[in-house]
């Protein structure tokens, strides 16, 4: 009885359980549909089933949007019934599924919607090895899931087609038949290049695909056939395909959103391959085995806005795959061109040099195989080039460009981007185009160069055989026939991505610059060494440090020549201030001279310093008109003493109302004159030492009270402690200043000469000072006669009024009187010239007699002297010979012409300052104004 009572409430359950099942079929199918798309990407999903029958089910609505990656498309799906019975439900087959009619709606805006990279990763994926269910010896055909299917009519609009095929319709079916699956699809629309598709799948893995147009069905613009064989626990491949391009392009426009440059390529693609697929297992990591095959793409582009033009591309190349990893090979028989329009990005201050306009052909070609590696699987994350070259040339009449491009275990990934590594090489001549502002013949450039791509960096190494030549460089004011540039120890630039800066360093870079000519002035330069330049940039700041060294920079040639001489520079550039160090020494000889710059782009306030190392003059070594060439006047050199000087000025941008650049606001120099000696011919100066200032302020210069010493000065007559203090009242730059001389003293023939006060307009021809005579030595000044028969005392004071110009002096009118109590005069004449004297001229004999002892009381000489060296002195003579006629007085008048010149040259005291001078400028000092400076030299 319990048994009975059981299985009647078990048949009573069951029953109820059928019907609750039977009632909640609907909602579960929905579900799982729903479910489905869902974990696929498809949003908005509407379903409307009804309850199946023993033979049918009728879905009479299905609406979804795809995914936004793939077109976010509206599909309305209507009066979808599938047809089956039990048993082939048992054989997981169902004998027909009939769709009334589908409509697929694309967006107008997906293709300028924006993608978002990650949005793709965030859709689950199937995986590849679920793709392939398992298979065995029953064929292949149980894969299909039904019998019939038949697509009554599908309408798609597609905004983004050509026009006449933005809205078109078709039809489709598929056949099971005895051992073979038929299908075939009909396409309408006014200007499809393809209209009836047709494939089909045979029992024993024949696969066939077709498309052509209806009209000239002979003339097939798509052709696949493959084959797939079952060896027990694989499925061997064969195949291949062949592609037309436009008509196959053409045609997916129409079904699906296509960029419309996309919508004009030409040309075939071809291909064929082998291989095999496994059976997924565990052991087994990816159900496609080995497959090889090669490929030809021989493609065309009318354009791809905003640069590109008539695009070719012609690729061959092979495949192959290993486990979860396809590699293909892009051979060396591929090339390409394009013609591109760079001229709208080309940037307004480079236009005016740009000698080629309109487009470039740009051509390429492989050199060694590219060989590309990708994972295999319905979400490739990325890809990566391993080996491979690539040659992409430029040439017109303006343009010769060549890059030779390596990569090596280059990456691509959507993550991250591109990374890894490569070599580059190039070779380029450009010719620019001439403008009034400069002017440039060729533009050359050779360089092998490694980069480096990373996530967040780009860096690029230029190798050290790179060079770099610029000819015929001309502007307004420059002109320069060639520089070249090498970097010895190469040149890397390093750019990040995310802060968009980027740095150049360059360990050691030489250019070879022989001459430029500046505002028609030859200048020589020779090479230039620069260390350690970096140059950083960031988009708000940039920043350069270096040092440079010019090897060789000989200024152009002018009335004073400055000899050849190297100069090292260290600098500091910002956005905002620069800072400059140098050091400038001549070549043949010890002149060193540095200082240091700084500026204030902000503000526009500026300092500098500079410094002259001191230089020593000795006649054996070194002589200022080594220094000068050519040397003006070989009678004038300067010879001993040591000379140095040093000056700080600040300085700001001009005003508006200024001629020049910048305005000078402060200026403190000195110069030191230590022991400084030389010549004059036939004078000799010894011991100049002085420490001069110069003081600048507010575009003006003056020379405060300075005092100078000069112990002797040797000629005819030698001046001895020689002191003065001179200055200059303040004066602009571009004038001649006035020079004050006051209490100028100097020693001679036992007194002195002074000059209390002058001014000396340096733009003056001619300057006027009078200098006074206090306490000269009669006999000293008889003794420049060297007579000896002359002797005499007393002492002399007068005035000189001198008139300089140039080397002429003059004196007019000027004055010299005995100073009281006076003094004597002796003349001694031996006995025989006496008694000669004395028969022939008596007169001479009394002038003579009254000589020989004679006391004067007054002496008064008028001093003239011409430009031609004719001195001319009126003396007046007051006095007595008390040894003659008792002392009767005796008045002498004597006009006395003496050419001075020839009197200079008769003294042996000249003679002797001559023979030193001469000595000295023949010893090794002169000597090295034709060789090279040898600081170790000793005099």
């Amino acid at each position: 009885m319990k048994f009975f009572k059981f299985l009647g409430w078990s048949v009573i359950g069951l029953i109820l359980l059928t019907s609750l099942a039977y009632g909640f079929l609907p909602s579960i199918g929905n579900l799982l549909i729903t479910q489905g798309l869902s974990n696929r990407g498809f949003t908005n999903i509407s379903i409307n089933m009804t309850r199946p029958t023993l033979q049918t089910l009728t879905i009479p609505s299905l609406i979804f949007h795809t995914p936004t990656e793939s077109g976010s498309a509206a599909i309305y799906i209507h009066d979808t019934t599938i047809t089956y019975s039990l048993d082939s439900l048992l054989g997981n087959i169902v004998e027909a599924v009939n769709i009334e009619h589908i409509k697929i709606e694309w967006d107008s805006s997906f293709l300028n919607t924006p993608k978002n990279p990650s949005s793709a990763s965030q859709v689950p994926q199937e995986d590849s090895r679920n793709i392939f269910t398992s298979f065995g010896s029953e064929g292949f055909l149980p894969l299909l899931p039904f019998q019939h299917l038949v697509v009554k009519k599908m309408d798609i609009f597609n905004p983004s087609a050509p026009p006449t095929l933005q809205e078109i319709s078709l039809s489709a079916k598929m056949d099971a038949q005895q051992e073979k699956y038929e299908g075939s699809i009909h396409l309408e629309g006014k200007e499809l290049l393809i209209n009836f598709i047709t494939l089909s799948l045979s029992q024993d893995g024949q696969l066939s695909f077709s498309g052509m147009h209806s009209s000239t069905p002979e003339d097939l613009a798509l052709e696949l056939k493959t084959s797939v064989k079952s060896t027990g626990s694989s499925l061997k491949l064969q195949g291949k395909t062949t592609l037309k391009l436009h008509p196959i392009i053409h045609t997916l426009s129409a079904l699906f959103p296509l960029p419309t440059e996309f919508q004009n390529i030409t040309g075939e693609f071809s291909g064929t391959w082998e291989g095999s697929i496994r059976e997924q297992s565990a052991s087994v990591d990816s159900p496609i085995g080995t497959i090889r095959g090669n490929f030809s793409l021989d493609a065309r582009m009318p354009s791809l806005d905003p640069i590109a033009k008539d695009i070719q591309l012609l690729t061959n190349g092979t495949l192959s795959t290993d486990g979860r990893t396809l590699t293909m090979a892009l051979l060396p028989s591929s090339s390409g061109s394009v013609n591109l329009s760079l001229d709208p990005f080309t940037h307004s201050a480079l236009a005016p040099f740009v000698s080629h306009h309109g487009p470039r052909l740009l051509t390429w070609k492989i050199q060694e195989p590219i060989h590309v590696v990708a994972p295999l699987n319905s979400n490739p994350e990325g890809a990566q080039i391993q080996t491979g070259k690539f040659h992409f040339a430029i040439h017109n009449t303006a343009e010769q460009i060549e890059v030779v491009l390596s990569p090596n275990n280059l990456r691509w990934q959507k993550s991250s981007g591109l990374i890894g590594k490569g070599e580059a090489r190039i070779f380029s001549e450009i010719r620019p185009k001439a403008t009034p502002s400069l002017s440039l013949a060729n533009l050359e450039l050779e360089t092998h160069a490694s980069f480096s791509l990373a996530t967040n960096q780009i860096a690029v190494r230029l190798h050290p055989s790179s060079l770099l030549r610029i000819s015929k460089l001309k502007n307004e004011t420059i002109s320069i026939q060639t520089i070249e540039a090498i970097f010895p120890k190469g040149l890397s630039w390093n750019f990040d991505t995310p802060s968009k800066s980027w740095k150049l360093i360059a360990p050691t870079s030489i250019f070879t610059l022989p001459s430029l000519a500046f505002q028609g002035k030859q200048w020589e330069l020779g090479k230039i060494l620069t260390k350690g330049l970096m140059i950083t940039t960031t988009p708000v700041n940039w920043e350069v440090t270096g040092e440079t060294t010019f090897q060789r920079l000989l200024p152009p040639k002018m009335s004073l020549e400055i000899p050849p001489s190297a100069w090292q520079t260290q600098y500091l550039l910002k956005s905002t201030s620069a800072s400059i160090k140098f050091n400038g020494q001549l070549l043949a000889h010890p002149l060193n001279v540095g200082g240091q710059v700084r500026f204030n782009f902000l503000t526009g306030a500026g300092s500098g310093t500079l410094v002259l190392n001191p230089i020593r003059f000795e006649p054996q070594t070194l002589v200022l008109s080594q220094l000068i060439q050519p040397w003006p006047d070989p009678e004038i050199d300067l010879t001993h003493g040591t000379i140095s000087a040093s000056a700080e000025i600040t300085f700001g941008k001009a005003t508006r109302k200024s001629s020049h650049s910048i305005d000078l606001k402060r200026l403190h120099g000195i110069i030191d004159f230590k022991k400084v000696g030389g010549f004059l011919t036939p004078t000799i100066m010894q011991g100049l030492s002085t420490r001069l200032e110069i003081i600048g302020e507010n575009e003006t210069l003056r020379i405060p009270p300075t005092p100078l010493r000069i112990n002797t000065i040797q000629s005819a007559v030698e001046l001895s402690n020689t002191s003065l203090l001179l200055s200059t009242e303040s004066f602009s730059f571009n004038s001649v200043p006035t020079l004050s001389i006051r209490n100028m003293r100097t020693h001679l023939l036992g007194g002195t000469i002074a000059l209390d006060k002058a001014a000396l307009d340096l733009s003056s021809e001619t300057h006027e000072v009078m200098l006074q005579v206090r306490g000269l030595d009669l006999n000293e000044v008889l003794r420049l006669e060297q007579q000896e028969t002359v002797k005499g005392t007393g002492t002399l004071d007068g005035a000189l009024p001198l008139s300089i110009s140039g080397k002429e002096v003059t004196v007019k009118q000027g004055s010299i009187q005995g100073r009281s109590p006076g003094g004597t005069l002796h003349f001694e004449v031996d006995k025989e010239t006496a008694t000669a004297w004395a028969e022939s001229q008596p007169n001479l004999d009394l002038l003579v007699k009254s000589l020989e002892n004679y006391h004067y009381s007054k002496l008064a000489v008028d001093v003239d002297y011409g430009e031609n060296g004719i001195l001319k002195l009126d003396t007046r003579l007051e006095g007595k010979n008390p040894d003659f006629r008792n002392g009767v007085p005796v008045h002498f008048n004597l006009n006395i012409e003496e050419n001075i010149p020839a009197l200079l040259k008769s003294l042996s005291l000249v003679k002797d300052l001559e023979n030193k001078i001469e000595t000295m400028m023949t010893g090794k000092g002169k000597a090295s104004n034709k060789n090279t400076f040898n600081p170790s030299a000793g005099p």
